[in-house]
């Protein structure tokens, strides 16, 4: 894809001021370097008119001399402003530039970059990824198993949950996201490594006690190094309900499992509205938050509670991302947000782009 930003130069010509049958005479223009277009001289009677080359990236041209005897010059063009802190004509932004690893849009079928000058034409764009290719995260449209591995976009939502029910809302809730949804109930047995690696993504829920938190820790941790996708969603008896194993004790939790409590206030305040795991995100109604531990230094803290308690983070674990979310289901059903954040989080645990 290419950006093109014309830069045209103005030529300004002096008026020609006619006034008691006198000739005029012309001024002519003096081109000046970047950021210094000086005005044309003014005309032997009447008013010069603005002139000069434009200079810089957003510069004015100078304005004419008055005219008269002595044919004065006009003024100097106003320098480039990039970095004044307001978007002028000519930039896209001016100290607010984008940083290349929020440019994202959370769809494996595009290619994100930032292109132009990163301190005052910084552009996030999306290109879409040619044709059916193996192994790059997207089934484009048209594309199958046959000629697309990555075709075989499977979820796994994994809760200690017995009755289904989570599970089963969770299901539908994710449904208009992903074409492909299992449910796998932890209470009575750990999934192997090998049955995870078939997934493109592993959603676990704290909803219950897990058969084998240790075993089940281990192989998440396990399939998050093969390249997996785990979104970990933390809430009642938020750490005796979370996986352990590797997954605990090598620092695998954006937000490390500690207490739980009720939530009273359901306000939550985004601290990084531009990141893309929070794009499209308004409400998500939740009666349980966790309290985890004292947060990992890398843990990028995106949204919290009214209380301080962490709701939203990400960190970068072994090479890829890894996002928790400490929101509870609703298992009479989402009829909020939460649904897309967890889409959102599906897809942004494949690495954080462009670093």
């Amino acid at each position: 894809m290419r950006s093109i930003h014309p830069h045209q130069a103005f030529v300004g010509f002096a008026a020609a001021g006619l006034i008691g049958g006198c000739n005029a005479i012309f001024g002519l223009d003096e081109v000046k370097p970047l950021g210094a277009g000086a005005g044309g001289l003014g005309a032997s009677t009447g008013v010069g008119a603005s002139g000069g080359a434009q200079g810089g990236e957003a510069a004015m041209a100078g304005i004419g001399g008055t005219g008269g005897s002595t044919q004065s010059s006009g003024g100097n063009g106003g320098n480039d402003p990039c970095g004044n802190g307001i978007i002028d004509a000519g930039e896209t932004c001016d100290g607010d530039c984008i940083e290349p690893f929020l440019c994202f849009d959370a769809d494996q079928c595009t290619t994100s970059e930032v292109i132009g000058a990163a301190e005052c034409n910084a552009e996030c764009v999306h290109t879409d990824n040619p044709g059916c290719v193996n192994n790059d995260g997207c089934c484009p449209n048209g594309c199958g198993l046959n000629d697309d591995n990555d075709c075989n976009t499977h979820v796994l939502i994994v809760a200690p949950d017995p009755s289904d029910e989570i599970r089963d809302v969770l299901a539908q809730a994710l449904s208009p996201y992903f074409v492909n949804l299992d449910t796998e109930n932890v209470s009575d047995t750990t999934p192997s490594v090998s049955l995870l690696a078939s997934y493109y993504a592993v959603v676990y829920v704290g909803y219950g006690a897990p058969f084998d938190a240790t075993a089940l820790g281990n192989a998440l941790a396990d399939y998050h190094d093969l390249g997996g996708r785990v979104v970990m969603m933390l809430t009642t008896e938020c750490d005796a309900y979370a996986p352990a194993g590797r997954f605990r004790s090598e620092g695998y939790y954006a937000f490390p499992p500690g207490g739980w409590t009720t939530v009273t206030d359901q306000l939550f305040t985004i601290l990084e509205p531009t990141h893309p795991l929070i794009a499209g995100i308004g409400f998500m109604d939740t009666q349980v938050m966790c309290q985890p531990l004292a947060l990992p230094d890398d843990t990028l803290l995106i949204g919290s509670y009214a209380n301080g308690q962490p709701l939203l983070g990400t960190r970068l674990v072994n090479g890829h991302a890894r996002v928790d979310i400490n929101v509870r289901p609703n298992p009479q059903g989402l009829q909020n947000d939460l649904p897309a954040l967890i889409a959102n989080a599906v897809f942004f645990s494949q690495g954080f782009p462009d670093e």
